[in-house]
């Protein structure tokens, strides 16, 4: 399992490399997919902070909180993670797959799917989204 620290920094910082930048709502939405595709393709989860359902979508808090005085354009304060090659190949699927959405787009995608669906309750925002939960849709869409 991975630090979440570090993988937030490996996504913020390959988002850079390529000429984009990335927000605090795009990058919990980033986290979450990458999360729940680690969980369909391994049964395990790439990290284990838990996974929030807020009133935007799906959140880790520690990074929310991390990034929370300045969410618009994070940038990386690292130039080299020592990820496997099979997680650098993941990661950076990811970001091809999720990257070029905006932030509001993948936003309204989670607000669509069954695992922020069926734990965010108004007025009971922060409930943790089950990894079980997140395994079992991703599952579902492979």
């Amino acid at each position: 399992m991975q630090d979440v620290k570090e993988i937030t920094e490996y996504i913020i910082h390959q988002t850079q490399n390529s000429g984009g930048y990335i927000s605090s709502l795009k990058l919990q939405k980033i986290l979450y997919y990458a999360q729940g595709h680690h969980l369909a393709s391994f049964n395990e989860p790439l990290f284990d902070d838990e996974i929030q359902a807020w009133k935007h979508g799906p959140v880790v808090p520690s990074i929310y909180h991390k990034y929370k005085l300045n969410p618009y354009i994070l940038k990386s304060t690292i130039s080299i993670v020592s990820f496997s090659d099979g997680l650098k190949k993941f990661l950076g699927d990811i970001i091809e797959t999720y990257g070029f959405y905006s932030a509001w787009t993948l936003r309204q995608m989670t607000h669509k799917e069954r695992p922020w669906l069926n734990s965010y309750k108004k007025g009971m925002e922060n409930k943790v989204i089950p990894n079980s939960e997140i395994m079992s849709y991703f599952k579902s869409k492979k």
